[in-house]
């Protein structure tokens, strides 16, 4: 009897194990299909690079049209850590501020340790960094790319590698949380920050993919850098000029 008993109780494990390695429910990376650019224009997305309680400060992407502000080919949300509030719980990259995901996308570049020219020279500014394909316009991707910039020098080229979650290849849906964002201790310059932008056909563009609630709860943190005039612009893509609207109809550059 305790043969039989012990028979059928391995039959059923195996039968288990069986279905666990069949699971059709399992959905595979190569199931992701490349929207097309038209797709944010309908149905922007709601889910910002970072939790909006951590932003100190912003501003739009400023397009070369701007006149009460120079043209920056980026917005920028900045953060501060004059408290030292960060890190919390720990030393690890986790407690940082986390990084999202703004879209399902695949991962086509990381930066680990990237010299940024600033001015004054007299900032030294090494970055990191992820670029995101989010989607496809006229068979060329469009991209994404956060530029985290804690405006240091760690003098280490591996110091920011724990802090990128993600590599070359993977697959991430919106939300995910893809990178930690490390900042200096007792850093009260308002200057660390991410500056992020579309880019399509090796030209910038205006990340102007975000919901209207997200985009104005953005313009509220923003401090006299982010003004145009007296005020906040009021949106994500402020003075586009040509080529900058991801939604206006371009053709591909002939090669």
């Amino acid at each position: 009897m305790r043969v039989i008993l012990f028979i059928l109780f391995v039959l059923i494990l195996n039968g288990c194990a069986g279905s666990n390695s069949s699971d059709s429910s399992v959905v595979s990376e190569s199931d992701w299909v490349v929207p097309s650019i038209s797709v944010f224009q309908s149905s922007k997305t709601d889910q910002f690079l970072m939790n909006l309680d951590h932003i100190t400060d912003g501003h739009a992407y400023r397009g070369s049209r701007s006149e009460t502000s120079s043209p920056h080919s980026g917005a920028h949300l900045n953060i501060i850590n004059d408290q030292n509030q960060w890190p919390q719980g720990g030393n690890l990259p986790e407690h940082y501020p986390p990084i999202y995901a703004i879209a399902d996308a695949e991962v086509t570049r990381i930066d680990t340790y990237f010299s940024v020219v600033q001015q004054p020279q007299s900032i030294e500014n090494f970055r990191y960094g992820i670029t995101l394909k989010i989607a496809e316009r006229n068979g060329a991707p469009v991209t994404f790319s956060y530029s985290i910039e804690p405006m240091i020098n760690p003098e280490d080229e591996d110091f920011y590698k724990p802090f990128i979650l993600v590599e070359v290849g993977d697959i991430v849906e919106k939300g995910d949380v893809i990178a930690y964002f490390y900042l200096a201790p007792n850093d009260d310059s308002h200057n660390a920050h991410i500056h992020f932008h579309l880019q399509w056909n090796n030209q910038f563009q205006g990340p102007c993919i975000f919901t209207e609630e997200l985009v104005a709860s953005f313009n509220v943190l923003f401090q006299e850098r982010g003004y145009e005039g007296d005020s906040p612009p009021g949106t994500m893509c402020y003075m586009l000029g040509e080529n900058e609207n991801p939604f206006e109809e371009q053709a591909v550059d002939s090669l």
